[in-house]
Formats: C-alpha cells, structure tokens, sequence
C-alpha cells in the first residue's frame, strides 16, 4: 500500500513565470495543475509575495468581522465570549503564524480589534497595556 497520487489535485508552483509555456509543454499529458502565483497548503500558503499577502489579508479580514461578532457577544455574555476566544479564536492565529513568517504587520488590525474592542468589551472598561500583557501570558498557559 501507498500513497496514490492524483494529478488532477497537485499542483505545480513555478517560480519562473518566463518557463509556463516550457512546463505547460512538459506536462501535456498529464492532468496536473500549474499555477506561477502560488496555492494554499494545509492552512497555509506558498507562492509569490502577492499571492501569500492576498490569502493572509483576506484571513485577517475574516478574523476581524468574528472578533467583531465576538465583542459583540462579550457586552452581554463576557464569560462566554472569552472561552470562545481561548478555545477557538486564539489557536486559528497560532497556527497561522506558526506556517507563515513574517506576517505581524497583516495581522495588525487583529491586534487593534482586541485591544480596542474586544478586550474592553470583555472587562466593561478600557484596558491599559498591563491588562493586556496579563491576558496574553494567560492565553499562553492554555495552551
């Protein structure tokens, strides 16, 4: 037993976009992908800087509108909303970070949801950068 390829889910990621017709040529035969941005790979991406910059703006876009959604809940529901954000929210970031480097500047407005929104919504006060150090180091002991 092994592992059964089917060409018609790979994907080739050229690096060179001058050699797609060459590779395109090379493959004719064969039902495989090729693409010379890039693709996503077990929650992650690989590719061009354009492609990578693109799949992670619209992740962070989508982890705004849920954190939205979730400082909304935290006004009447604080405990609920926490333990949403600890058990759920929280490891979708981790893992992202961990398969893509570099990426801290994208992940600013996340940042800024917490810290303006979230957070204060979860306390029913605004939070100093002491509160929010203290949340952080005991996000980090859930794991």
């Amino acid at each position: 037993m092994g592992i059964i390829v089917k060409p018609s889910k790979s994907w080739l990621i050229l690096k060179d976009p001058g050699r797609i017709d060459e590779t395109v040529n090379l493959f004719r035969n064969c039902p495989i992908n090729i693409t010379t941005t890039g693709k996503r790979h077990l929650g992650a991406a690989l590719g061009t800087q354009e492609y990578k910059s693109s799949y992670i703006n619209e992740k962070v876009d989508e982890w705004c509108n849920r954190l939205t959604n979730l400082t909304k809940i935290a006004k009447s529901h604080p405990h609920t909303a926490y333990a949403a954000y600890i058990h759920g929210e929280q490891h979708r970031y981790t893992y992202f970070m961990r398969t893509l480097c570099g990426i801290s500047e994208n992940l600013q407005p996340v940042d800024n949801i917490l810290n303006e929104q979230f957070l204060p919504a979860l306390l029913g006060r605004e939070i100093t950068a002491a509160v929010r150090s203290f949340f952080h180091s005991r996000s980090k002991k859930v794991d």
